[in-house]
């Protein structure tokens, strides 16, 4: 690796490391929310799944909301899946990632050494 790259990552790592120590938690957007939903249910997903499990099946000529083609092409408002009998509105809600405290400082040392690297090589 050249001293540059080892020096970008290693500013990249430090000043990750700093908003980690500094921010408590962060908050993911509806569309982000609706991806992590959609792809890694987790606690908040399976209220999602469940009810998308209750959903009729639909027949060949009807458009299939579920289908991942529909759905990349979320929009930042809520995501509406209508079917044939009724409209049912499905919004994840947003998410909260809230990192454990002490993972800030593996990324600071980390960070450090790489620019240390970085400046050691000639």
């Amino acid at each position: 690796m050249s001293r540059t790259s080892l020096m970008s990552i290693g500013f990249f790592l430090l000043f990750m490391g700093i908003q980690l120590h500094v921010v408590e938690s962060f908050t993911m957007t509806r569309r982000v929310s609706n991806f992590l939903t959609d792809n890694f249910p987790g606690d908040e997903g399976t209220i999602a799944a469940a009810a998308r499990s209750n959903l009729p099946q639909f027949g060949a000529n009807d458009q299939n909301y579920n289908s991942p083609y529909y759905q990349a092409s979320y929009t930042n408002s809520v995501v509406q899946i209508q079917p044939t009998a009724s409209a049912t509105t499905f919004s994840a809600e947003n998410r909260t990632l809230q990192p454990p405290r002490w993972i800030c400082w593996p990324v600071l040392f980390l960070g450090a050494v790489m620019i240390l690297q970085g400046l050691l090589r000639t």
